[in-house]
Protein backbone atom coordinates (compact mmCIF):
# COMPACT_ATOMS: atom_id res chain seq x y z
CA UNK A 1 0.00 0.00 0.00
CA UNK A 2 2.99 2.33 -0.30
CA UNK A 3 4.37 1.99 3.23
CA UNK A 4 7.63 0.33 2.20
CA UNK A 5 9.67 3.54 2.54
CA UNK A 6 8.24 4.22 6.00
CA UNK A 7 9.00 0.68 7.20
CA UNK A 8 12.52 0.90 5.80
CA UNK A 9 13.08 4.13 7.72
CA UNK A 10 11.83 2.49 10.94
CA UNK A 11 14.08 -0.56 10.44
CA UNK A 12 17.15 1.64 9.92
CA UNK A 13 16.52 3.21 13.33
CA UNK A 14 16.34 -0.16 15.13
CA UNK A 15 19.38 -1.81 16.72
CA UNK A 16 21.12 -4.48 14.66
CA UNK A 17 20.99 -7.09 17.41
CA UNK A 18 17.28 -7.90 17.61
CA UNK A 19 14.60 -10.43 16.83
CA UNK A 20 12.13 -9.29 14.13
CA UNK A 21 8.76 -10.85 13.38
CA UNK A 22 6.92 -9.60 10.26
CA UNK A 23 3.18 -10.33 9.95
CA UNK A 24 1.03 -9.78 6.86
CA UNK A 25 -2.55 -10.78 6.10
CA UNK A 26 -1.79 -11.02 2.38
CA UNK A 27 1.53 -12.23 1.07
CA UNK A 28 2.64 -10.16 -1.91
CA UNK A 29 5.88 -9.72 -3.78
CA UNK A 30 6.59 -6.39 -2.12
CA UNK A 31 6.26 -8.00 1.34
CA UNK A 32 8.67 -10.77 0.31
CA UNK A 33 11.17 -8.21 -0.95
CA UNK A 34 10.91 -6.30 2.30
CA UNK A 35 11.58 -9.47 4.32
CA UNK A 36 14.54 -10.40 2.14
CA UNK A 37 16.16 -6.98 2.52
CA UNK A 38 15.49 -6.47 6.23
CA UNK A 39 15.72 -9.95 7.78
CA UNK A 40 18.59 -12.40 8.17
CA UNK A 41 17.84 -16.08 7.71
CA UNK A 42 14.04 -15.55 7.76
CA UNK A 43 11.64 -18.38 8.45
CA UNK A 44 8.36 -18.27 6.52
CA UNK A 45 5.26 -19.41 8.43
CA UNK A 46 1.89 -19.53 6.62
CA UNK A 47 -1.52 -20.70 7.71
CA UNK A 48 -2.85 -21.74 4.26
CA UNK A 49 0.42 -22.63 2.58
CA UNK A 50 -0.38 -26.32 2.53
CA UNK A 51 -4.20 -25.98 2.65
CA UNK A 52 -6.33 -27.57 0.00
CA UNK A 53 -8.27 -24.34 -0.56
CA UNK A 54 -7.42 -20.71 0.03
CA UNK A 55 -10.84 -19.99 1.57
CA UNK A 56 -12.29 -21.31 4.86
CA UNK A 57 -13.72 -24.82 4.86
CA UNK A 58 -17.03 -23.67 6.35
CA UNK A 59 -17.69 -21.29 3.45
CA UNK A 60 -20.10 -22.53 0.76
CA UNK A 61 -19.35 -20.73 -2.49
CA UNK A 62 -21.68 -20.63 -5.47
CA UNK A 63 -21.98 -18.67 -8.67
CA UNK A 64 -24.88 -17.97 -11.00
CA UNK A 65 -24.78 -16.89 -14.65
CA UNK A 66 -27.28 -14.16 -15.50
CA UNK A 67 -27.73 -11.23 -17.80
CA UNK A 68 -26.82 -7.70 -16.77
CA UNK A 69 -30.43 -6.48 -16.94
CA UNK A 70 -31.57 -9.27 -14.55
CA UNK A 71 -29.18 -8.54 -11.69
CA UNK A 72 -31.41 -6.10 -9.80
CA UNK A 73 -34.41 -8.41 -10.12
CA UNK A 74 -32.38 -11.34 -8.82
CA UNK A 75 -31.01 -9.33 -5.90
CA UNK A 76 -34.45 -8.13 -4.81
CA UNK A 77 -35.93 -11.62 -5.19
CA UNK A 78 -33.07 -13.06 -3.10
CA UNK A 79 -33.62 -10.51 -0.32
CA UNK A 80 -37.35 -11.18 -0.26
CA UNK A 81 -36.71 -14.91 0.15
CA UNK A 82 -34.02 -14.47 2.86
CA UNK A 83 -35.59 -12.04 5.32
CA UNK A 84 -34.22 -13.93 8.35
CA UNK A 85 -30.61 -13.49 7.23
CA UNK A 86 -27.83 -10.96 7.56
CA UNK A 87 -26.66 -10.17 4.04
CA UNK A 88 -23.73 -8.13 2.71
CA UNK A 89 -23.95 -7.03 -0.96
CA UNK A 90 -20.93 -5.79 -2.92
CA UNK A 91 -21.26 -3.39 -5.88
CA UNK A 92 -18.62 -1.76 -8.07
CA UNK A 93 -19.14 1.96 -7.45
CA UNK A 94 -20.51 4.43 -4.93
CA UNK A 95 -23.20 5.70 -7.30
CA UNK A 96 -24.54 2.18 -7.76
CA UNK A 97 -24.79 1.81 -3.99
CA UNK A 98 -26.65 5.12 -3.70
CA UNK A 99 -29.18 4.19 -6.40
CA UNK A 100 -29.75 0.64 -5.12
CA UNK A 101 -30.25 1.98 -1.59
CA UNK A 102 -32.84 4.53 -2.80
CA UNK A 103 -34.69 1.84 -4.76
CA UNK A 104 -34.77 -0.63 -1.85
CA UNK A 105 -36.01 2.09 0.50
CA UNK A 106 -38.95 2.69 -1.85
CA UNK A 107 -39.65 -1.01 -2.40
CA UNK A 108 -39.63 -1.81 1.37
CA UNK A 109 -38.37 -5.42 1.18
CA UNK A 110 -39.28 -6.14 4.82
CA UNK A 111 -35.74 -5.97 6.26
CA UNK A 112 -33.58 -3.04 7.47
CA UNK A 113 -31.53 -1.65 4.56
CA UNK A 114 -28.23 0.22 5.03
CA UNK A 115 -25.47 1.39 2.71
CA UNK A 116 -21.75 2.04 3.04
CA UNK A 117 -19.47 3.68 0.47
CA UNK A 118 -16.45 5.94 0.14
CA UNK A 119 -18.38 9.20 -0.25
CA UNK A 120 -19.56 9.04 3.35
CA UNK A 121 -17.62 10.72 6.15
CA UNK A 122 -15.97 8.72 8.90
CA UNK A 123 -18.69 9.37 11.47
CA UNK A 124 -21.44 8.06 9.20
CA UNK A 125 -19.34 5.02 8.28
CA UNK A 126 -18.82 4.20 11.93
CA UNK A 127 -22.52 4.57 12.77
CA UNK A 128 -23.52 2.31 9.85
CA UNK A 129 -20.93 -0.29 10.89
CA UNK A 130 -22.17 -0.32 14.48
CA UNK A 131 -25.82 -0.49 13.48
CA UNK A 132 -25.27 -3.34 11.02
CA UNK A 133 -23.20 -5.24 13.58
CA UNK A 134 -25.94 -4.84 16.18
CA UNK A 135 -28.79 -6.03 13.91
CA UNK A 136 -29.67 -9.71 13.80
CA UNK A 137 -31.21 -9.48 10.30
CA UNK A 138 -30.25 -6.66 7.94
CA UNK A 139 -29.10 -5.84 4.40
CA UNK A 140 -25.94 -3.80 3.77
CA UNK A 141 -25.13 -2.45 0.29
CA UNK A 142 -21.46 -1.59 0.04
CA UNK A 143 -18.48 -1.09 -2.24
CA UNK A 144 -15.06 -2.68 -1.73
CA UNK A 145 -14.71 -0.30 1.23
CA UNK A 146 -16.14 -3.10 3.42
CA UNK A 147 -14.06 -5.84 1.80
CA UNK A 148 -11.00 -5.40 4.01
CA UNK A 149 -10.32 -4.72 7.66
CA UNK A 150 -13.93 -4.89 8.92
CA UNK A 151 -15.21 -7.67 11.15
CA UNK A 152 -18.98 -7.96 10.85
CA UNK A 153 -20.33 -10.59 13.27
CA UNK A 154 -22.63 -13.38 12.12
CA UNK A 155 -22.96 -12.59 8.41
CA UNK A 156 -24.98 -15.32 6.68
CA UNK A 157 -24.63 -14.34 3.01
CA UNK A 158 -22.11 -12.38 0.93
CA UNK A 159 -23.52 -11.45 -2.49
CA UNK A 160 -21.23 -10.12 -5.21
CA UNK A 161 -23.60 -8.51 -7.69
CA UNK A 162 -20.69 -7.15 -9.75
CA UNK A 163 -17.76 -9.37 -10.60
CA UNK A 164 -14.55 -8.50 -8.69
CA UNK A 165 -11.52 -7.29 -10.55
CA UNK A 166 -9.27 -10.22 -9.59
CA UNK A 167 -9.33 -13.35 -7.39
CA UNK A 168 -7.65 -11.49 -4.53
CA UNK A 169 -10.60 -9.07 -4.31
CA UNK A 170 -12.96 -12.06 -4.39
CA UNK A 171 -11.21 -13.67 -1.43
CA UNK A 172 -11.33 -10.45 0.58
CA UNK A 173 -15.05 -10.04 -0.10
CA UNK A 174 -16.07 -13.55 0.88
CA UNK A 175 -13.78 -13.29 3.91
CA UNK A 176 -16.44 -11.18 5.69
CA UNK A 177 -18.33 -14.39 6.48
CA UNK A 178 -17.30 -17.81 7.84
CA UNK A 179 -14.75 -16.19 10.13
CA UNK A 180 -12.78 -18.24 12.67
CA UNK A 181 -14.20 -21.69 12.06
CA UNK A 182 -17.66 -20.30 11.37
CA UNK A 183 -20.05 -21.09 8.56
CA UNK A 184 -21.22 -18.83 5.76
CA UNK A 185 -22.49 -18.61 2.20
CA UNK A 186 -21.24 -16.67 -0.80
CA UNK A 187 -22.93 -16.06 -4.16
CA UNK A 188 -21.23 -14.57 -7.21
CA UNK A 189 -23.20 -13.18 -10.17
CA UNK A 190 -21.36 -13.58 -13.48
CA UNK A 191 -22.25 -12.39 -16.95
CA UNK A 192 -21.98 -14.92 -19.80
CA UNK A 193 -18.92 -13.05 -21.07
CA UNK A 194 -17.25 -13.16 -17.63
CA UNK A 195 -17.90 -16.81 -16.77
CA UNK A 196 -15.00 -18.60 -18.46
CA UNK A 197 -12.24 -16.13 -17.65
CA UNK A 198 -13.22 -15.57 -14.01
CA UNK A 199 -13.61 -19.28 -13.21
CA UNK A 200 -10.16 -19.95 -14.61
CA UNK A 201 -8.67 -17.22 -12.44
CA UNK A 202 -10.40 -18.61 -9.34
CA UNK A 203 -9.15 -22.11 -10.02
CA UNK A 204 -5.58 -20.84 -10.15
CA UNK A 205 -5.81 -19.59 -6.55
CA UNK A 206 -7.60 -22.73 -5.30
CA UNK A 207 -11.09 -21.28 -4.77
CA UNK A 208 -13.82 -23.95 -5.01
CA UNK A 209 -16.93 -22.50 -6.62
CA UNK A 210 -19.96 -24.51 -7.73
CA UNK A 211 -22.68 -23.38 -10.11
CA UNK A 212 -26.28 -22.96 -9.03
CA UNK A 213 -29.45 -22.44 -11.06
CA UNK A 214 -32.04 -19.77 -10.39
CA UNK A 215 -35.68 -20.56 -9.77
CA UNK A 216 -37.41 -18.32 -12.30
CA UNK A 217 -40.80 -18.84 -10.65
CA UNK A 218 -39.71 -16.86 -7.59
CA UNK A 219 -38.04 -14.04 -9.53
CA UNK A 220 -39.74 -10.65 -9.05
CA UNK A 221 -39.63 -8.22 -12.00
CA UNK A 222 -39.09 -4.58 -11.08
CA UNK A 223 -38.85 -2.85 -14.47
CA UNK A 224 -42.34 -1.31 -14.40
CA UNK A 225 -42.03 -0.11 -10.81
CA UNK A 226 -38.61 1.41 -11.40
CA UNK A 227 -39.82 3.24 -14.49
CA UNK A 228 -42.72 4.70 -12.54
CA UNK A 229 -40.38 5.69 -9.69
CA UNK A 230 -38.02 7.48 -12.09
CA UNK A 231 -40.93 9.21 -13.81
CA UNK A 232 -42.24 10.53 -10.49
CA UNK A 233 -38.93 11.52 -8.90
CA UNK A 234 -36.40 13.50 -10.92
CA UNK A 235 -33.67 12.99 -8.33
CA UNK A 236 -34.06 9.20 -8.49
CA UNK A 237 -33.86 9.35 -12.28
CA UNK A 238 -30.59 11.28 -12.07
CA UNK A 239 -29.26 8.69 -9.63
CA UNK A 240 -30.19 5.94 -12.11
CA UNK A 241 -28.33 7.75 -14.88
CA UNK A 242 -25.24 8.14 -12.69
CA UNK A 243 -25.49 4.47 -11.69
CA UNK A 244 -25.60 3.45 -15.35
CA UNK A 245 -22.54 5.49 -16.26
CA UNK A 246 -20.60 4.46 -13.16
CA UNK A 247 -21.02 0.74 -13.87
CA UNK A 248 -20.00 1.12 -17.53
CA UNK A 249 -16.96 3.14 -16.46
CA UNK A 250 -15.96 0.56 -13.83
CA UNK A 251 -16.09 -2.23 -16.42
CA UNK A 252 -14.15 -0.11 -18.88
CA UNK A 253 -11.37 0.53 -16.33
CA UNK A 254 -10.87 -3.15 -15.48
CA UNK A 255 -7.36 -4.30 -16.36
CA UNK A 256 -8.23 -7.81 -17.50
CA UNK A 257 -9.79 -7.10 -20.89
CA UNK A 258 -10.11 -10.82 -21.54
CA UNK A 259 -12.86 -10.97 -18.93
CA UNK A 260 -14.34 -7.47 -18.95
CA UNK A 261 -15.56 -5.70 -22.09
CA UNK A 262 -17.69 -2.54 -21.87
CA UNK A 263 -18.51 -2.49 -25.58
CA UNK A 264 -20.26 -5.89 -25.48
CA UNK A 265 -22.74 -4.91 -22.76
CA UNK A 266 -26.48 -4.63 -23.63
CA UNK A 267 -26.82 -0.94 -22.80
CA UNK A 268 -30.46 -0.44 -23.80
CA UNK A 269 -31.77 -3.39 -21.77
CA UNK A 270 -29.56 -2.42 -18.84
CA UNK A 271 -30.99 1.12 -18.89
CA UNK A 272 -34.55 -0.26 -18.94
CA UNK A 273 -33.77 -2.48 -15.94
CA UNK A 274 -32.74 0.64 -14.00
CA UNK A 275 -35.98 2.46 -14.86
CA UNK A 276 -34.61 4.61 -17.70
CA UNK A 277 -36.48 4.94 -20.97
CA UNK A 278 -33.28 5.31 -22.99
CA UNK A 279 -29.60 4.74 -22.14
CA UNK A 280 -27.66 7.88 -21.16
CA UNK A 281 -24.82 9.06 -23.32
CA UNK A 282 -21.44 7.54 -22.44
CA UNK A 283 -18.76 9.60 -24.15
CA UNK A 284 -15.74 7.39 -23.59
CA UNK A 285 -17.54 4.50 -25.29
CA UNK A 286 -18.27 6.69 -28.31
CA UNK A 287 -14.65 7.81 -28.46
CA UNK A 288 -13.48 4.21 -28.19
CA UNK A 289 -15.85 3.19 -31.00
CA UNK A 290 -14.48 5.96 -33.21
CA UNK A 291 -10.90 4.94 -32.53
CA UNK A 292 -11.76 1.29 -33.23
CA UNK A 293 -13.34 2.23 -36.57
CA UNK A 294 -10.31 4.32 -37.44
CA UNK A 295 -7.97 1.41 -36.67
CA UNK A 296 -10.04 -0.95 -38.77
CA UNK A 297 -9.96 1.45 -41.70
CA UNK A 298 -6.21 1.89 -41.37
CA UNK A 299 -5.71 -1.88 -41.30
CA UNK A 300 -7.81 -2.26 -44.45
CA UNK A 301 -5.33 -0.17 -46.47
CA UNK A 302 -6.48 3.41 -45.91
CA UNK A 303 -4.97 6.22 -43.86
CA UNK A 304 -7.15 8.52 -41.80
CA UNK A 305 -5.98 12.05 -41.04
CA UNK A 306 -7.08 13.27 -37.62
CA UNK A 307 -7.00 16.93 -38.65
CA UNK A 308 -9.29 17.13 -41.65
CA UNK A 309 -10.89 13.70 -42.02
CA UNK A 310 -9.36 12.93 -45.43
CA UNK A 311 -8.98 9.26 -46.35
CA UNK A 312 -5.97 8.47 -48.49
CA UNK A 313 -5.13 5.29 -50.39
CA UNK A 314 -1.62 3.84 -50.35
CA UNK A 315 -1.77 2.77 -53.98
CA UNK A 316 -2.39 6.25 -55.39
CA UNK A 317 -0.16 9.32 -55.45
CA UNK A 318 0.32 11.05 -52.08
CA UNK A 319 -0.89 14.39 -53.48
CA UNK A 320 -4.30 13.01 -54.45
CA UNK A 321 -7.01 13.36 -51.79
CA UNK A 322 -10.07 11.14 -51.68
CA UNK A 323 -13.24 11.04 -49.66
CA UNK A 324 -15.43 8.03 -49.04
CA UNK A 325 -19.18 8.28 -48.49
CA UNK A 326 -20.70 6.16 -45.73
CA UNK A 327 -22.75 3.99 -48.09
CA UNK A 328 -19.81 3.08 -50.37
CA UNK A 329 -17.01 0.57 -50.10
CA UNK A 330 -13.36 1.68 -50.04
CA UNK A 331 -12.83 0.40 -53.59
CA UNK A 332 -15.58 2.70 -54.94
CA UNK A 333 -14.02 6.01 -53.90
CA UNK A 334 -14.52 9.04 -56.13
CA UNK A 335 -11.81 11.68 -56.56
CA UNK A 336 -12.56 15.30 -55.82
CA UNK A 337 -10.79 18.49 -56.73
CA UNK A 338 -7.73 19.38 -54.75
CA UNK A 339 -8.25 22.16 -52.23
CA UNK A 340 -5.58 24.16 -50.45
CA UNK A 341 -4.93 23.42 -46.80
CA UNK A 342 -5.28 27.06 -45.75
CA UNK A 343 -8.81 27.29 -47.10
CA UNK A 344 -9.79 24.14 -45.24
CA UNK A 345 -8.46 25.57 -41.97
CA UNK A 346 -10.50 28.70 -42.49
CA UNK A 347 -13.58 26.60 -43.06
CA UNK A 348 -12.90 24.60 -39.91
CA UNK A 349 -12.30 27.75 -37.84
CA UNK A 350 -15.24 28.52 -35.59
CA UNK A 351 -16.67 32.04 -35.63
CA UNK A 352 -17.37 33.58 -32.27
CA UNK A 353 -19.89 36.31 -31.53
CA UNK A 354 -17.13 38.83 -30.80
CA UNK A 355 -15.50 38.21 -34.18
CA UNK A 356 -18.87 38.57 -35.92
CA UNK A 357 -19.54 41.85 -34.08
CA UNK A 358 -16.13 43.21 -35.09
CA UNK A 359 -16.76 42.29 -38.72
CA UNK A 360 -20.10 44.09 -38.71
CA UNK A 361 -18.60 47.17 -37.07
CA UNK A 362 -15.82 47.30 -39.66
CA UNK A 363 -18.41 47.28 -42.45
CA UNK A 364 -20.33 50.11 -40.77
CA UNK A 365 -23.46 48.07 -40.16
CA UNK A 366 -25.96 49.60 -37.75
CA UNK A 367 -27.93 46.79 -36.22
CA UNK A 368 -30.93 47.05 -33.92
CA UNK A 369 -31.41 50.74 -34.75
CA UNK A 370 -34.64 52.41 -33.66
CA UNK A 371 -35.86 55.85 -34.78
CA UNK A 372 -38.80 57.55 -33.07
CA UNK A 373 -40.65 60.53 -34.61
CA UNK A 374 -42.75 63.15 -32.84
CA UNK A 375 -46.18 64.45 -33.91
CA UNK A 376 -44.73 67.04 -36.26
CA UNK A 377 -42.68 64.42 -38.13
CA UNK A 378 -39.27 65.37 -36.76
CA UNK A 379 -36.81 62.81 -35.39
CA UNK A 380 -37.36 62.63 -31.66
CA UNK A 381 -35.16 59.72 -30.59
CA UNK A 382 -32.55 57.43 -32.15
CA UNK A 383 -31.42 54.21 -30.47
CA UNK A 384 -28.63 53.27 -29.91
CA UNK A 385 -27.15 56.70 -29.23
CA UNK A 386 -24.03 57.55 -31.20
CA UNK A 387 -23.15 53.96 -31.96
CA UNK A 388 -20.16 54.68 -34.13
CA UNK A 389 -18.49 57.15 -31.76
CA UNK A 390 -19.05 55.02 -28.66
CA UNK A 391 -17.86 51.80 -30.23
CA UNK A 392 -14.76 53.54 -31.58
CA UNK A 393 -14.01 54.81 -28.09
CA UNK A 394 -13.97 51.24 -26.80
CA UNK A 395 -11.11 50.25 -29.16
CA UNK A 396 -12.73 47.02 -30.30
CA UNK A 397 -10.18 46.55 -33.06
CA UNK A 398 -7.20 46.51 -30.72
CA UNK A 399 -5.17 43.34 -30.45
CA UNK A 400 -5.60 43.14 -26.67
CA UNK A 401 -9.37 43.21 -26.99
CA UNK A 402 -11.74 45.49 -25.08
CA UNK A 403 -10.33 47.66 -22.31
CA UNK A 404 -12.52 46.70 -19.34
CA UNK A 405 -11.93 49.85 -17.31
CA UNK A 406 -12.57 52.10 -20.28
CA UNK A 407 -15.67 50.14 -21.14
CA UNK A 408 -16.94 50.52 -17.57
CA UNK A 409 -16.51 54.31 -17.71
CA UNK A 410 -18.22 54.42 -21.10
CA UNK A 411 -21.14 52.37 -19.90
CA UNK A 412 -21.43 54.49 -16.76
CA UNK A 413 -21.67 57.65 -18.86
CA UNK A 414 -24.32 56.02 -21.05
CA UNK A 415 -26.27 55.01 -17.97
CA UNK A 416 -26.14 58.58 -16.67
CA UNK A 417 -27.45 59.90 -19.98
CA UNK A 418 -30.21 57.32 -20.02
CA UNK A 419 -31.23 58.15 -16.46
CA UNK A 420 -31.28 61.90 -17.25
CA UNK A 421 -33.39 61.36 -20.35
CA UNK A 422 -35.76 59.10 -18.44
CA UNK A 423 -36.07 61.72 -15.72
CA UNK A 424 -36.93 64.39 -18.32
CA UNK A 425 -39.58 62.14 -19.82
CA UNK A 426 -41.13 61.53 -16.42
CA UNK A 427 -41.12 65.25 -15.66
CA UNK A 428 -42.81 66.04 -18.97
CA UNK A 429 -45.47 63.41 -18.31
CA UNK A 430 -46.12 64.84 -14.84
CA UNK A 431 -46.29 68.35 -16.28
CA UNK A 432 -48.85 67.32 -18.87
CA UNK A 433 -50.86 65.55 -16.19
CA UNK A 434 -50.87 68.63 -13.96
CA UNK A 435 -51.89 70.85 -16.87
CA UNK A 436 -54.77 68.59 -17.79
CA UNK A 437 -55.90 68.37 -14.17
CA UNK A 438 -55.83 72.19 -13.91
CA UNK A 439 -58.00 72.55 -17.01
CA UNK A 440 -60.47 70.04 -15.64
CA UNK A 441 -60.64 71.90 -12.35
CA UNK A 442 -61.29 75.22 -14.15
CA UNK A 443 -64.06 73.75 -16.23
CA UNK A 444 -65.63 72.19 -13.16
CA UNK A 445 -65.38 75.51 -11.24
CA UNK A 446 -66.99 77.54 -14.06
CA UNK A 447 -69.79 75.00 -14.38
CA UNK A 448 -70.35 75.13 -10.62
CA UNK A 449 -70.46 78.95 -10.59
CA UNK A 450 -72.95 79.05 -13.41
CA UNK A 451 -75.21 76.57 -11.62
CA UNK A 452 -75.02 78.47 -8.32
CA UNK A 453 -75.76 81.81 -10.02
CA UNK A 454 -78.78 80.39 -11.75
CA UNK A 455 -80.09 79.02 -8.46
CA UNK A 456 -79.50 82.25 -6.48
CA UNK A 457 -81.14 84.76 -8.94
CA UNK A 458 -85.01 84.84 -8.45
CA UNK A 459 -87.33 85.15 -11.43
CA UNK A 460 -89.91 87.98 -11.16
CA UNK A 461 -93.12 87.93 -13.10
CA UNK A 462 -93.37 91.73 -13.65
CA UNK A 463 -91.99 95.11 -12.61
CA UNK A 464 -91.29 98.70 -13.51
CA UNK A 465 -88.21 97.94 -15.47
CA UNK A 466 -89.27 94.64 -16.94
CA UNK A 467 -89.95 94.35 -20.64
CA UNK A 468 -91.95 91.17 -20.33
CA UNK A 469 -95.42 91.61 -21.72
CA UNK A 470 -98.45 89.60 -20.92
CA UNK A 471 -100.03 87.22 -23.37
CA UNK A 472 -102.83 89.76 -24.30
CA UNK A 473 -100.30 92.65 -24.84
CA UNK A 474 -101.64 94.59 -21.88
CA UNK A 475 -99.33 97.33 -20.64
CA UNK A 476 -99.44 98.92 -17.22
CA UNK A 477 -99.82 102.69 -17.02
CA UNK A 478 -97.25 104.78 -15.23
CA UNK A 479 -99.73 105.75 -12.50
CA UNK A 480 -100.72 102.12 -12.03
CA UNK A 481 -97.11 100.88 -11.57
CA UNK A 482 -96.46 99.05 -8.36
CA UNK A 483 -93.33 98.54 -6.32
CA UNK A 484 -91.41 95.30 -6.55
CA UNK A 485 -91.59 94.77 -2.81
CA UNK A 486 -95.40 94.44 -3.00
CA UNK A 487 -95.10 91.37 -5.16
CA UNK A 488 -94.71 87.99 -3.63
CA UNK A 489 -92.00 86.03 -5.42
CA UNK A 490 -93.07 82.65 -6.73
CA UNK A 491 -91.99 79.46 -5.12
CA UNK A 492 -88.62 78.15 -6.21
CA UNK A 493 -88.90 75.41 -8.76
CA UNK A 494 -86.25 73.05 -9.99
CA UNK A 495 -83.93 74.50 -12.56
CA UNK A 496 -85.25 72.45 -15.39
CA UNK A 497 -88.86 73.38 -14.71
CA UNK A 498 -87.94 77.10 -14.38
CA UNK A 499 -86.17 77.16 -17.69
CA UNK A 500 -89.16 75.45 -19.26
CA UNK A 501 -91.53 78.08 -17.90
CA UNK A 502 -89.41 80.99 -19.10
CA UNK A 503 -89.02 79.56 -22.54
CA UNK A 504 -92.72 78.68 -22.85
CA UNK A 505 -94.18 81.98 -21.37
CA UNK A 506 -96.65 82.54 -18.47
CA UNK A 507 -99.04 79.85 -17.56
CA UNK A 508 -102.79 80.39 -17.00
CA UNK A 509 -102.47 80.22 -13.22
CA UNK A 510 -99.78 82.89 -13.22
CA UNK A 511 -101.92 85.20 -15.31
CA UNK A 512 -104.88 84.75 -12.99
CA UNK A 513 -102.68 85.39 -9.96
CA UNK A 514 -101.31 88.55 -11.60
CA UNK A 515 -104.75 89.81 -12.42
CA UNK A 516 -105.95 89.28 -8.85
CA UNK A 517 -102.98 91.18 -7.46
CA UNK A 518 -103.49 94.07 -9.83
CA UNK A 519 -107.17 94.32 -8.93
CA UNK A 520 -106.32 94.21 -5.24
CA UNK A 521 -103.73 96.94 -5.65
CA UNK A 522 -105.96 99.16 -7.72
CA UNK A 523 -108.76 98.88 -5.18
CA UNK A 524 -106.48 99.84 -2.35
CA UNK A 525 -105.23 102.86 -4.24
CA UNK A 526 -108.74 104.07 -4.90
Amino acid sequence: MGFAQTINAVIESLPRSRQTLLYSATQTQSVKDLARLSLQNPVYVSVHADALHSTPAGLKQRYVVCELFDKLNILYSFVRNHLKCKTLVFLSSCKQVQYYFSVFCRLRPGIPVMHLHGRMNQQRRLSVYQEFSRKAFALLLSTDLAARGLDFPNIDWVLQVDCPENPRSYIHRVGRTARFHGDGNALLMLLPSEKTGMLQELQKVKVPVSETVLNTNKTILLNTKLQSFCAEDKELKEKAQRCFKAYIRSVHLMKNKRIFSATSLPLEKFALSLGLACPPRVRFLQQKAKSTNANEESESGTKVSSSYGWIQNDDEDQSDLFTVKPDRQPDQVQPIEEQPTVQTKQQKKTKTKIAEAKRQLKKGMKLNQKIKFDESGDVDEVWPYNVSNETQSLDLDSEDGIDIEKAKLEMASRDAKDRLKHKQRVQEKHKEARKLAKQNRRQAQSAKESRSKAEEDPVFLGGADDDIASSDDTELDSDQSVDEEDFYPPKKQPRIAKQTEISAGFSLADEEDLAMRLLTKSSSLN
